[in-house]
């Protein structure tokens, strides 16, 4: 039978763990379930130094290296380099200089434009080389140009200490209407060059990446598992790209708290539009994704827009062992041993480990710490059942309770984190265990690009979930009574809070209610299933006519 070639398109940047990434876990499946086929390869085209990521990945869903093939660079670039052994120094000069929280001045933004005008071009190739000659010239001459940049750094400390004596006189202060004098914020201005610096490197290295599968006349058709990376569009072949969901468009407070996530946030908005005003074709999780995302938002023809529903993802077999006088308690031994593994990854609680007794119930969320993602709500409702209502059990989260501002003030500010734990970086065999010992699960989530795992990988091991009653839910829980007993109002705490006690004084009524919809109706539709789904699509675009327009490639250089 001859075997058709496709290719998958990532570039993630080095600091994302795919193992965390609800994408990457999408990704898993997909490729493992394609590898039960003979008629279709998939080729991934990915950064040099996603390769371990993936390869740790893969490794979780027991498919070896050899089974996938890996396009792109397998020499790390030596920007990259620079940027790990500079992130070491970084975080060495942190432990030492002091905290300085007073307001850049509007030299120093004039400063940072002039500065990214005039080395763009030089970093543009720099980012992407190869060549260490090149790479150690470029090195040099920054460094020779070091002495005129502190020259140029101790007039303008001069100038505006100043223009700060100035502003520091009453009479003055009052004329302007200010009580803060202006002083100089050196290491904000240089944090904001090398988040610049960071985003051009990988920019960089997407290109290089689609360049190279523009060389591969052997892959049919591309797949883009997210609308993250413009570079996609460079493709010459027919490409899907897949639309999650652009959750920051309805949560885009919550997403920039400050001004310069405020400007990262709108970069990436408009780095999405265009990817989708230049796209080929779409697909989708669910039909209100397509409707209201792609149709309505985005303006996308309905008719370029396939919507492609997950499969059950089941974490039964990876704590379910054979061949023992009593298998159920074999696997139960199994569950307890990966559940103490995954409580020491704890990343809020030294102890952590502690939670790991047999005797110790909890109830389980897991996902990262977004603003879609609703988790101080649940917090709030945690709250208030574990102190007015005296829960007994605990909650495990496993999102980075340090990264978010508003989790981490309410787990200190309401000594939380004796009762609250925060696991991070679990294999998917500590993922089951979790779920698989929890009394129940829940998700506040308050928009998700398709139906949350949660459900189906928590009743696989034999947990009951409650859920957040949003659209992409409602698509699949047709039936009005697992709908109505599985689901609550994730805008109020006190909702929440009262369906999770409710669901654990229930939770044996509860999880029949659920396993009998998933044996009947989820469980059916495989990832061998979604992955035919897909298969379909990239056939028939594949044996379609392709090519650029004029005012596609006007497009593809705006957005790249």
């Amino acid at each position: 039978m001859p075997v058709t070639k496709y290719g998958i398109y990532l570039a993630y940047g080095p600091r994302i763990e795919l193992r965390n990434e609800g994408l990457g876990r999408h990704l898993a499946e997909f490729l493992r379930a394609s590898l039960r086929r003979d008629d279709v390869e998939f080729v991934i085209a990915a950064p040099s130094w996603m390769r371990d990521h993936l390869r740790d990945l893969m490794d979780g869903f027991g498919v070896s290296e050899g089974q996938y093939e890996i396009l792109g660079p397998t020499q790390s670039s030596l920007s990259w380099s620079a940027f790990q052994t500079g992130t070491r120094v970084r975080k060495w000069l942190s432990r030492v200089r002091k905290k300085d929280d007073v307001k850049k001045g509007g030299l120093l933004l004039r400063i940072k434009f002039a500065g990214i005008r005039l080395v763009s071009r030089v970093t543009r190739y720099l980012m992407r080389t190869r060549n260490p000659l090149v790479f150690v010239a470029t090195v040099i001459l920054a460094l020779s140009l070091l002495p005129f940049a502190a020259l140029i750094y101790l007039l303008r400390n001069t100038v505006l200490k100043g223009v700060g004596r100035l502003r520091r006189s009453s009479t003055l202060r009052r004329m302007l209407g200010t009580t803060q004098p202006a002083k100089p914020r050196i290491f904000g201005l240089l944090g904001r060059m090398r988040h610049h610096l960071y985003q051009t490197m990988c920019d960089e290295e997407a290109r290089l990446v689609a360049e190279m599968a523009n060389r591969r006349d052997d892959i049919s058709a591309w797949y883009c598992p997210t609308a993250f990376w413009p570079q996609f569009n460079l493709i010459e072949k027919p490409r899907l790209t897949c639309v999650p969901d652009v959750v920051f468009t309805g949560f885009p407070v919550g997403f920039a708290t400050d001004e310069p996530a405020a400007d990262q946030l709108f970069n990436n908005f408009r780095r999405i539009e265009s990817i989708i005003d230049a796209g080929h074709a779409f697909v989708t999780y669910s039909k209100h994704v397509k409707q209201k995302t792609l149709v309505e938002r985005f303006q996308v023809k309905g008719s370029s827009v396939h919507v492609v529903p997950h499969g059950a993802n089941r974490l039964d077999e990876l704590i379910t062992v054979t061949g023992f006088a009593d298998n159920r308690k074999a696997s139960d031994a199994l569950s307890a041993q990966y559940f103490w593994s995954a409580t020491s990854k704890a990343t809020n609680n030294w102890n952590g480990v502690r939670f790991s007794s047999g005797d110790l119930g909890f109830v389980f969320y897991a996902s990262q710490f977004r603003p879609n993602k609703n988790v101080v709500t649940l917090l709030k409702a945690y709250r208030w059942l574990r102190r007015e209502k005296l829960l007994r059990y605990k909650l495990i989260l496993t999102g980075a309770w340090q990264a978010d501002r508003e989790v981490n003030r309410y787990l200190t500010e309401n000594n939380l984190h004796d009762d609250v734990l925060c696991l991070r970086n679990l294999t998917e065999r500590e993922l089951a265990a979790c779920y698989n010992r929890a009394v129940l699960a829940v998700n506040p989530s308050l928009s998700e690009g398709g139906m949350p795992f949660t459900f189906t990988e928590a009743v696989s091991v034999g947990t009951p979930v409650v859920m957040a009653d949003i659209p992409v839910t409602k698509e699949i829980l047709t039936d009005k009574v697992v709908h109505q007993k599985t689901v609550f109002n994730p805008e109020s705490w006190t909702a929440m809070a009262e369906k999770i006690e409710w669901a654990i004084q229930h939770k044996d009524s509860l999880y029949k209610i659920q396993r009998a919809f998933y044996d009947e109706v989820l469980v059916n539709r495989t990832w061998d299933h979604v992955v035919a789904d897909y298969i379909d699509i990239l056939n028939d675009m594949a044996g379609k006519p392709f090519s650029y327009t004029p005012e596609i490639v006007e497009r593809l250089n705006e957005a790249v």
